[in-house]
């Protein structure tokens, strides 16, 4: 389904489906940088912010290309939401993973007019994989560009906030 917001959207889904779509279990919003491009976050993410059926603690990621190809899997099964939300636990593992932003995060720094960056996702050959981020312009909230995993691993590292302690101190 396509339309100009997200209210619009669920509106079309109503007329299709019997059953309304319920935020409650929402666990990962997955925006595409083109869409990024073209229209600031607070507009994207507007209903989402409004509405209390959807849970702060849902994050939020950008995709090369279509949003739709990340949030499709080819094992049976497997659910891509859950996965992509998985995957952030790995980050005391590896420096290229961001923190994750949550919809209450999101929305702090679309208020605040504050430049942040976003975790992207990938999606190669029917898998996909966290590889960079995206960064989102405070005055705008558009996309303007990327980072890629080195540059994540190395601003993780300037910044101390995903250090990885190798060796604990003896006493």
């Amino acid at each position: 389904m396509t339309g100009d917001s997200i209210l619009q959207v669920f509106r079309q889904f109503a007329l299709r489906n019997e059953r309304p779509l319920v935020g409650l279990h929402l666990k990962v919003v997955v925006v595409s940088s083109e869409l990024a491009k073209q229209y600031g976050m607070g507009q994207i993410f507007d209903f989402i912010f409004r509405d209390n059926d959807i849970r702060e603690s849902c994050l939020v990621m950008i995709s090369h290309g279509k949003a739709s190809e990340v949030l499709n899997s080819q094992h049976p099964g497997e659910i891509p939401a859950f996965r992509l939300r998985d995957a952030h636990r790995n980050r005391y593992r590896n420096q290229k993973i961001l923190p994750p932003v949550t919809l209450v995060m999101l929305e702090n720094n679309v208020r605040s007019k504050s430049s942040f960056m976003l975790q992207n996702i990938v999606s190669a050959e029917g898998e996909q994989y966290l590889s960079g981020a995206a960064i989102i312009k405070g005055e705008t909230n558009k996309w303007v560009g990327e980072l890629s995993e080195a540059e994540v691993e190395g601003l993780s590292w300037v910044t101390k906030k995903n250090l990885v302690v190798l060796l604990k101190p003896t006493r």
